[in-house]
């Protein structure tokens, strides 16, 4: 049986087509098999990285010093050791203060009232009611959206119209995660 020009310009073409499939199918299985141990290979590249970074130094230690490439490696790792010490003591009391947390919530938190006469110092008498204080206007300053809240029989009730409420955004995780936590264990 004898092909024409047109039945093997379609073979071609077929031949073609099952190659690039070949192709991806190979390819999707190597990145999956890639993909699997990425996060040690990760690890491994960020060693070899750090450890090309710092051979200069721990071999100018070594040939500058009595000390031999060993002590030398110890005393670059000390020294890092101090510099990242240095300066999360230097960054962390500032992450922590008032001053921080007022700007990192764009002032919304209202400050508190001045302390009434006959109060002593440092208290502060209680200026509104719950229901005062959770209003719609109130929530939505504070979440950056649309939220109405109704109170009915005690209990008040959030309308969100698509904003999660859930999700304290300004609160640290780990009280984010304290207050998701409390519904489950009462």
């Amino acid at each position: 049986m004898r092909l024409g020009e047109r039945d093997r310009q379609l073979l071609r073409i077929v031949a073609v087509l099952l190659a690039i499939y070949l192709g991806m199918a190979v390819f999707a299985q190597v990145w999956q098999a890639v993909g699997a141990v990425a996060d040690v290979l990760l690890i491994f590249v960020a060693a070899w990285a750090v450890s090309y970074l710092l051979s200069p130094l721990v071999t100018r230690i070594d040939q500058s010093t009595i000390l031999n490439r060993t002590l030398s490696v110890v005393v670059v790792y000390i020294g890092i050791a101090f510099v990242l010490a240095g300066t999360l003591a230097l960054v962390v009391p500032g992450l922590v203060s008032n001053e921080f947390h007022d700007h990192a919530i764009g002032g919304t938190v209202p400050l508190p009232p001045a302390p009434v006469q006959g109060t002593p110092a440092g208290q502060f008498p209680a200026a509104q009611t719950v229901d005062e204080v959770v209003t719609g206007p109130v929530l939505s300053r504070l979440y950056g959206g649309d939220i109405q809240v109704i109170h009915s029989d005690g209990h008040i009730f959030v309308l969100s119209k698509g904003r999660n409420v859930e999700r304290v955004d300004h609160l640290p995780d780990d009280l984010q995660q304290q207050r998701v936590e409390r519904p489950n264990n009462a």
